[in-house]
Formats: C-alpha cells, sequence, structure tokens
C-alpha cells in the first residue's frame, strides 16, 4: 500500500508561483482556494527495495497526480478546499520544469464556482480533461 508524507514547501512556492504567472489560475487566488499537497510513494520490494507499482492510481491506471474536492466534513476539520497528491518517486527524478508542468496541470482541474459552503469556503468542482487519449499495447 502507498506510504503518503505532506509535501515539502518547495512544492507550495512552485504552485504558487505558477499560480501567479498564469492568469487562467486566478480565480483560485481571488477566492483564496486552500490547496493541500501531499507526495504518494509506491510500494517496494522488501528484498531489493524496487518499486512494484505505481504509488497513485486512478481508475485503476498509474498517473502522476491525482487532484481531489475535500469533502465538508474534512473542510471543516481544517484541511484545504482541494488535495493535490503528486508520485514522490516521480518528483525525485523529475527536472523543474516536469515539476512545474505537472503542477499546473492538476491545478487546470480545479474550477471555482461563485457559489460557498456551509464554512463560507469557495465550492470547488473538478475540471475534466478536454481530451481523454487511452490506447492498449
Amino acid at each position: 500500500m502507498p506510504t503518503f508524507q505532506r509535501n515539502p514547501q518547495e512544492v507550495q512556492t512552485a504552485a504558487a508561483a505558477i499560480m501567479e504567472r498564469h492568469k487562467t489560475h486566478a480565480p483560485l487566488l481571488d477566492r483564496k482556494v486552500r490547496i493541500d499537497y501531499l507526495f504518494a510513494f509506491g510500494d517496494r520490494d522488501e528484498t531489493t527495495g524496487e518499486l512494484t507499482g505505481p504509488a497513485l492510481k486512478q481508475y485503476g491506471v498509474g498517473c502522476l497526480g491525482i487532484c481531489r474536492k475535500v469533502n465538508l466534513r474534512d473542510r471543516t476539520k481544517g484541511m484545504g478546499d482541494v488535495e493535490i497528491s503528486v508520485d514522490g518517486d516521480w518528483w525525485e527524478s523529475a527536472d523543474q520544469a516536469e515539476r512545474d508542468a505537472l503542477l499546473d496541470h492538476e491545478l487546470h482541474h480545479i474550477a471555482v464556482t461563485e457559489k460557498v459552503d456551509a464554512l463560507g469556503r469557495p465550492l470547488i468542482k473538478l475540471r475534466k480533461h478536454d481530451f481523454q487519449f487511452g490506447w492498449f499495447t
């Protein structure tokens, strides 16, 4: 089973810079959307230390990042409005341009509505991909 840890400050700093740089993310800043960032690390073979599977899966397929809305109950406990999980094993080998591209991609999934929830926090919808490609090998 994958393990999780909070991302270091460098991830939050990189994401904040991306939101400032790209006007498409202005609604996130304007509405003060709170985002929690997590690293996920895949299972490793006890003997070799090699990865035995992806750290993150969506619809049964390995992926590098996942964006999800945080439910009202967890928001009440102090969690953010949205959670972005990133494959920590991949992150360690990625260069800054790749890291920024992944964060930008995950941030684009967040759509802020004009409504607020029971806590007065912005109501979030998740934006799906404009195009979805898949294939079999």
